[in-house]
């Protein structure tokens, strides 16, 4: 996934850098997983989450697409015990999961 609009939140990230986490899936549901910036809000009651907003980026593996307000098909299917890396890159404006 690459990022232009990173951009819009520098100030927690300093402008720069890498940064990763993972996570193991106790479920293969429905969920949205990635990275937010401070002026991320989420409204649970409406069903929005990272990735509904404009200031959240996110990979939904059950519906295997990206997400940034809108999306995209992306990536594979995920199954309950996969482990998924999330990368940002915001040297390079990227964002990867695996």
């Amino acid at each position: 996934v690459g990022l232009t609009s990173v951009s819009l939140c520098p100030t927690k990230a300093g402008g720069g850098g890498r940064w990763y986490y993972e996570v193991v899936l106790i479920t293969d549901g429905l969920m949205q997983i990635g990275w937010a910036c401070p002026s991320f809000r989420c409204d649970p009651v409406c069903g929005q989450g990272v990735g509904d907003h404009a200031s959240s980026w996110s990979f939904d593996g059950f519906r295997q697409k990206k997400w940034c307000v809108s999306s995209t098909p992306y990536g594979g299917r995920w199954r309950s015990g996969d482990v998924l890396g999330v990368l940002l890159d915001l040297d390079l404006f990227e964002m990867r999961f695996y």
